[in-house]
Formats: C-alpha cells, structure tokens, sequence
C-alpha cells in the first residue's frame, strides 16, 4: 500500500525528512538513516510523483473490458473513452495539468 503526501516535497537526505523527525516507524531504515545526513537511504520508501493528469487503475479497467464484452466493443472508439472517462480516479490531477 503506497500513501501520498500532498505537498510534501522529497527530502534530499534523511535527516532532512518530516518522517525519520517525528514517525520513525514509518521509516524503513530508521536504524541507519542518521548515516544518510547527505543522501536518501536506499531503502527510502518515498518516492517521487512527477506532475501527472488523472491517474486510473488501468488493470482494473482492461479487466472490465474484457470480461464485459470486449469483442463487441473493440471498434467501438466512443465506448472506450467513455470508459477511460468514468474509471474511478486512484491519484486526481495535480493542479496546472
């Protein structure tokens, strides 16, 4: 299970970042991560999110398509995008996108 910290910017090494400074359980590597003062431990458990549109479950969707009638909509172009339209959103837009 993956969480998103809105806002949060990635810390440049371990001693910089909001979890290792009030929640080491949420740290993988708690135990060196005072080492990492100039990097991120490799065991990090952040990981970057770039700027991004309207983010989906694509397994899920190609899921429902094949066991909803794939066939007799493969060149059906219009149900498609409108199935990519009504997906349920797993990570909104960001703002700006």
């Amino acid at each position: 299970m993956s969480i998103l910290i809105k806002g949060m910017e990635m810390p440049k090494n371990c001693w910089d970042c909001p979890l290792i400074n009030t929640n080491p359980c949420a740290c993988k590597g708690y135990s060196t991560a005072l080492e990492h003062v100039t990097d991120r431990h490799a065991d990090c458990p952040l990981v970057p999110v770039p700027p991004h549109g309207r983010l989906i479950d694509a397994d899920a969707l190609r899921e429902d398509w094949l066991e909803n009638g794939e066939n007799e909509y493969v060149y059906d172009t219009n149900a498609f995008l409108d199935s990519l339209d009504s997906a349920p959103t797993i990570i909104p837009a960001e703002e700006g996108e």
